[in-house]
């Protein structure tokens, strides 16, 4: 008798123990969830959260001009900048033009204000148009218009040198000779200036001409000397003459 007593004893025990073990795995499975839930809800702090940011683009325009006076429209390797203006932190990197003149910047924080400039490797020849623009949030139309910073004017005489009895060679200056104008540089951003005609006493002016450019001057309608005279800004101060040859 003692001995079923213990036996019954031991079987409730184990019993007991198997019940424990089974609602505590059922427990732990029920809980599994709900903390992958807390952890999900669980506020991510400010600094941790990336920031969102936007993109914008644009393009830079003018006309080249060519010396065939060919138009090419779309300004390649222009420089894109970017500053920021309220708050601290980076700007986005420069953004360079393509052939076609359009270009594109992404990585811009949401409530700053970026300012954005156009420049060109040759520098002090250019000037952008407007000078700067403010970006608070994304666009399309972030747009820069290229002129030439610069232009200069040139003058000079057509004549012929004519003997006097008795107070020797004269200049006399030839009017109506037709002044023509050519570029030598590749491009420029300014039309070439069209021709004219010297006045009544040989004398021409013309201006429009690109500051950092080549050009050439030729006269018309006979023998010359030279047959031309190239300048460019540095020579505006010194006039271009030229004579009649024999």
């Amino acid at each position: 008798m003692r001995n079923l007593v213990k036996k019954m004893w031991l079987n409730s025990f184990v019993c007991l123990v198997c019940l424990c073990l089974g609602v505590g795995a059922a427990a732990a499975q029920t809980a599994q969830p709900r903390l992958k839930e807390q952890a999900l809800e669980r506020p991510i702090l400010g600094s941790q959260r990336p920031a969102a940011t936007y993109s914008v683009s644009g393009r830079v325009t003018g006309v080249l001009v060519s010396p065939d006076m060919a138009a090419i429209r779309g300004w390649y390797n222009v420089k894109i900048s970017f500053t920021r203006i309220d708050g601290n932190g980076p700007a986005p990197n420069p953004a360079f033009t393509h052939t076609d003149g359009t270009w594109s910047a992404s990585g811009f924080e949401r409530g700053v204000t970026y300012r954005a400039t156009a420049s060109y490797p040759a520098p002090g020849l250019y000037d952008f148009l407007p000078k700067a623009v403010n970006i608070t949030g994304s666009r399309s139309d972030v747009n820069f218009r290229l002129k030439a910073s610069q232009t200069f004017a040139v003058t000079g005489r057509v004549m012929r040198r004519l003997y006097v009895d008795g107070s020797g060679f004269r200049e006399i200056g030839v009017a109506g000779a037709r002044m023509t104008f050519h570029q030598v540089s590749p491009y420029s951003v300014t039309p070439i200036p069209v021709t004219i005609v010297t006045d009544a006493n040989g004398f021409f002016r013309q201006s429009g001409f690109q500051q950092g450019t080549l050009y050439n001057v030729m006269p018309q309608g006979g023998n010359f000397s030279p047959e031309a005279r190239p300048f460019n800004g540095a020579d505006a101060s010194q006039p271009l003459n030229f004579y009649i040859a024999r």
